[in-house]
C-alpha cells in the first residue's frame, strides 16, 4: 500500500511551510487497520471521486463515510470509483474501504 496519492507535492525540510501548496479535491492519505483503508481526504472532495492506489484484486467490498452512509462503488483498472452527492460531507471527511481479508 502507499501513504497517499494526489497532485500536491509537500516540500520537506527546514521552513518548508512558506512554499507548501493548497490540497485539492483528489489528494488523499491512507491508514488501515484490520480490513479496512481509511481514505483520508485533504482537500473537499468531488462528487465522483476515483482512488487510483485501489485495483480489481484488492477485494474491495463497500466504502462508507466515516458518521455517514455507504457511497455506491466500482472498481476498475483505473481505480476505486464512488460518488458522494447524497452523503452530508464534514470538512475533513474519512472513507472507509472495506477489502476482503
Amino acid at each position: 500500500r502507499v501513504f497517499g496519492e494526489g497532485p500536491t507535492h509537500v516540500p520537506t525540510g527546514a521552513f518548508a511551510e512558506a512554499h507548501r501548496q493548497r490540497y485539492t479535491s483528489a489528494d488523499f492519505r491512507f491508514t488501515q487497520h484490520d480490513h479496512a483503508v481509511f481514505a483520508i481526504a485533504m482537500g473537499s472532495p468531488a462528487a465522483n471521486v476515483t482512488l487510483h492506489s485501489f485495483r480489481p484484486d484488492d477485494g474491495v467490498l463497500g466504502v462508507s463515510l466515516l458518521g455517514g452512509g455507504k457511497a455506491p462503488f466500482t472498481v476498475d483498472a483505473a481505480g476505486l470509483h464512488f460518488d458522494t452527492r447524497g452523503l452530508s460531507l464534514p470538512d475533513l471527511p474519512v472513507f472507509r474501504v472495506t477489502i476482503r481479508p
